[in-house]
Formats: structure tokens, C-alpha cells, sequence
């Protein structure tokens, strides 16, 4: 790879909504189930809901704990990388520490994928 102009980034954060008792009082990675994307800038889900424990709340904010962030790196040639992060229910979430963490997982597997080609 020569620069950044070879590849897209794209990050996605996924948190569990705040008070929701499906999330309470775990620890742990959290469970696919609770968990909703996000989109930090927008302030919206754009995942599944259960709007009928919401209710008249309005959208809910993010728990400060736990959650996972997702990177997809896409090539010039169509090919993608896919890196994870997940934060444990004891740990604060970071959208920083996760992309970094995201990032590297993603582009360790093309060395790995260019290892097994050599």
C-alpha cells in the first residue's frame, strides 16, 4: 500500500442504550442482542429498538459502558478487511481506543493475507 489513497475507512460503533436492564449489573463482553448502532454525530439508532420499553423516552442515549466498534477497510480492488473491538461492561467506552484498536486488527489481517500469498 502506498498511502491512504489506496483504501476507504469506514467505522461503525455499536452501544448499549442507557438503563436498559437487559445490560444491567453484567460484565463481560456484552451480548450481541443488547447491542444497537449508533451514529455519535447524528445522536441516532439506526438499529433495532425496543421501542415499546421506550416508550414516550424518546431516542436513548448511550450507556457509558461497554460496546463494540467495527472497521472495514475496502482495497482499490473491491476487496475488504474487517477489524473488531469490543469493550467489556467494566470498561468505560472509547470511539478512540476503539477505532485504533478496529484499525489495526482490520490491517494485520491483509499481512496475514499477504503472508499465506508469499
Amino acid at each position: 500500500m502506498d498511502g491512504q489513497d489506496d483504501l476507504k475507512i469506514e467505522y461503525q460503533h455499536f452501544r448499549i442504550p442507557q438503563n436498559d436492564p437487559r445490560g444491567a449489573k453484567r460484565r463481560g463482553r456484552p451480548p450481541d442482542e443488547i447491542l444497537v448502532r449508533y451514529s455519535r454525530g447524528r445522536r441516532s439508532w439506526l438499529g433495532p429498538v425496543d421501542w415499546d420499553f421506550y416508550g414516550v423516552l424518546g431516542v436513548p442515549q448511550p450507556a457509558p459502558r461497554g460496546g463494540r466498534t467495527v472497521c472495514i477497510i475496502t482495497l482499490l480492488d473491491g476487496s475488504e478487511l474487517h477489524g473488531r473491538a469490543t469493550c467489556s461492561l467494566a470498561d468505560q467506552f472509547s470511539y478512540r481506543v476503539g477505532r485504533d484498536i478496529a484499525r489495526g486488527r482490520a490491517l494485520k489481517s491483509l499481512d496475514v493475507q499477504d503472508a499465506k500469498e508469499a
